[in-house]
């Protein structure tokens, strides 16, 4: 996968003729699209199978990629679970399969065709004739088509608490700090490069994992409970859906209880089992 892959998009106008819905830098019905579909795919536990299939009407275009000089990507993007990524496409139909835990909430899928390489002399027919005769000089990774953007929307009801939870480094933090964003679908702990590190190594040993429990797990318990029981704005979010159905499971009252000791001592006892009451058994 290469970065301008992902980056191509985010430009709005270019210096050379694009290949798009609603603009005339052709003027030849040239045209580029791709039919897609998005499911979840009971294969495999809460995963996606996309299907493609890739429609290109430019002969110029359609030889550059005959001779590996452009190629056609899927650009995929997941906001609730900051899952960010580009496919290539090598046949005009297809399937990708996208593993458990990438997508939550929506998915947006965007087709793109890049050049591969630096183009000198790039001067397809049918255009606008505000561009021209001369030909254009096209850096590597420059969009020569752009598709319309599909949004998927899927739901996992099954899905645990713990798979509505990820992890995201960020060197702007201290390296021993962690924050917990609770703004999407899922909650983001956001962890500074330390605790990164640490967080990784507990969770590669199982006798070392209860620590987590004890820690940075009954942490980012604590401040959701506390927020959905505030009242934050949180309805809306599949892990606050979640995080009420599991406490109330404990007769935890989310109406009268307004109180950071009681949340505190209702993340201590949901938690208990896989935190402290393991750590004990070991004790000699």
């Amino acid at each position: 996968m290469k970065s301008w892959c992902l980056m191509a998009t985010k430009v709005k106008t270019f210096l050379h003729p694009i290949i798009r819905s609603n603009c005339n830098d052709y003027i030849d019905g040239s045209y580029f699209n791709a039919e897609l579909t998005a499911e979840i795919y009971s294969e495999a536990k809460d995963s996606i199978r996309i299907t493609y299939i890739i429609n290109l009407r430019n002969e110029y275009i359609e030889n550059l990629i005959s001779d590996n000089l452009a190629s056609v990507y899927l650009n995929l993007y997941c906001s609730d679970t900051i899952f960010r990524s580009s496919y290539l496409i090598n046949q005009k139909e297809g399937e990708l399969i996208l593993p458990s835990g990438e997508i939550i909430g929506s998915l947006e899928v965007e087709p793109i065709i890049l050049n591969n390489s630096q183009i000198k002399q790039f001067s397809p027919t049918g255009l606008n004739k505000e561009f021209g005769s001369n030909p254009f000089s096209i850096e590597a990774g420059s969009p020569l088509a752009l598709g319309e953007k599909d949004v998927f929307n899927f739901s996992f009801a099954e899905r645990s608490l713990q798979d509505l939870i990820r992890v995201q480094t960020s060197s702007e933090l201290n390296e021993n700090e962690y924050e917990i964003s609770l703004n999407s679908n899922v909650i983001t702990i956001i962890m500074g490069t330390n605790v990164r590190k640490a967080w990784e190594f507990i969770r590669s040993d199982s006798t070392l994992r209860p620590y987590l429990y004890m820690s940075i797990y009954k942490d980012t318990f604590v401040e959701a409970l506390g927020a959905v029981v505030n009242g934050d704005s949180t309805d809306e979010f599949l892990w606050a859906q979640k995080l009420r159905e599991k406490f109330e499971e404990n007769d935890f009252k989310f109406s009268d209880t307004n109180d950071f000791s009681k949340v505190n001592m209702a993340v201590l006892r949901r938690l208990g089992s896989k935190g402290i009451a393991t750590v004990a058994k070991n004790v000699q």
